[in-house]
């Protein structure tokens, strides 16, 4: 049964990662021959050949090692070659495989959304007991549009701007009849637990963190003490603030013991209830757009934060770290979730203008038309090699935390 977890698991992220990667150089392929350039193979997978056959001047092979794929483009300078095409040509070859990852994840991300459902708008329909929303002036009714000076159309948005805030006032824009009124709101503090899993009803309905929890199990005791309803589960689990404790789950019918962290966290929030969204068909696919939206903002943010050191929270994780979290999803929809992720960082990331990266290639190909004259091999090679040298110590470091955070 361990065996056949553990090939499913890794089934899972071949699927995944070579899915994405075959992709991207299927795109690289198919742009090429459309301008017919020379393309001397393309293959699936690496290593020994398991199949091949010739056609129309390009080798097509099927290689033993099925991790993604590769095009290998004529760049000698006989006619029809890459590297003797134009300029918009070339561009356009490496710009493709960048194109088909967006796309594809962006197309992804609206059908998960779209399934998932279970929107909320914008809208106000009540406060929070500890709420100072009331007296800074919202009132029920009124449509919250902007915060902190972003448009607003749902929930989601207002979650993603606030998980920021560290207890400065927060500059709103509602619209009430007609009118829009600036206000101000001071936000308030909520301090809760966080143990890698949500409870809804005694069963679990979110994990992370640990993956001998599973979604759906029934969380029986703590530290042996047990345990009836979700209210004795937080009033037990804060007693244990920064200790391990040792959690006991039913399921299938059968007990399961797992190890875990309680940390207590702290959030800011405005302080109101929105209105759910009505469960139509219309409004999944209009709120899925605005969620797709989103998520290719945010992505885009979280990456520029991660390289600029603006978000300290924000974790750098490597092919280590996106397998572990592959091999973890419970469900169609989260595989899904996980996949559009991953496509969209690997279409931001290869646009980086270094010189192994499409976006490098780019920039060097750009330089060189108009410089009329081409980097020496040595400069390119040298640049190549400073760059590989780079991303080979990035990688082994950020290998070496996955694993200590895993494991």
């Amino acid at each position: 049964m361990i065996i056949l977890n553990i090939l499913l698991q890794a089934i899972k992220i071949i699927l995944l990662l070579s899915l994405l990667v075959i992709m991207h150089e299927g795109a690289h392929f198919f742009v090429a021959k459309c301008f017919k350039m020379r393309v001397r193979e393309f293959g699936i997978g690496f290593g020994k050949k398991l199949w091949s056959k010739m056609h129309k001047g390009t080798l097509y092979t099927i290689r033993i090692l099925p991790l993604g794929g590769f095009v290998d483009l004529d760049d000698d300078n006989r006619d029809g070659a890459f590297s003797k095409s134009p300029l918009y040509q070339k561009n356009l070859v490496l710009c493709a495989g960048v194109f088909v990852n967006l796309v594809f994840a962006l197309i992804v991300a609206f059908f998960v959304l779209v399934a998932q459902g279970n929107f909320v708008s914008n809208n106000v329909i009540s406060f929070s007991d500890v709420s100072n929303a009331d007296e800074a002036g919202i009132r029920v009714g009124d449509k919250v549009i902007q915060v902190e000076g972003k448009n607003i159309n749902t929930k989601s948005q207002i979650d993603n701007i606030m998980v920021k805030n560290t207890g400065e006032d927060v500059i709103l824009v509602v619209e009430r009849n007609g009118q829009q009124i600036d206000l101000i709101v001071k936000p308030y503090k909520k301090d809760y637990i966080t143990t890698g899993f949500t409870i809804n009803t005694e069963q679990i309905v979110t994990t992370s963190r640990n993956e001998n929890i599973k979604l759906g199990d029934k969380l029986v005791s703590i530290n042996d003490i047990k345990m009836n309803d979700n209210e004795s589960i937080l009033n037990e689990l804060s007693n244990y603030i920064d200790q391990n404790i040792q959690v006991e789950f039913l399921r299938n019918d059968e007990l399961v013991k797992a190890e875990i962290k309680v940390i207590q966290t702290s959030r800011y929030y405005i302080g109101v209830l929105f209105e759910n969204v009505e469960d139509t068909l219309q409004n999944r696919i209009e709120y899925a757009f605005m969620g797709t939206t989103d998520f290719l903002y945010e992505t885009i943010v979280g990456l520029i934060d991660l390289i600029t050191g603006n978000n300290k929270n924000a974790e750098l994780i490597g092919i280590v770290g996106v397998s572990d979290i592959i091999s973890k999803t419970d469900t169609v929809k989260d595989y899904f979730a996980i996949m559009a992720s991953v496509s969209l960082s690997l279409a931001i990331i290869n646009l980086l203008p270094l010189p192994l990266l499409d976006g490098g290639k780019i920039v060097i190909y750009t330089i060189e038309r108009y410089r009329k004259k081409q980097f020496s091999d040595f400069a390119i090679n040298l640049l190549s090699f400073i760059t590989l040298a780079l991303l080979i110590a990035l990688t082994v470091y950020v290998t070496i935390k996955d694993i200590i955070r895993i494991f």
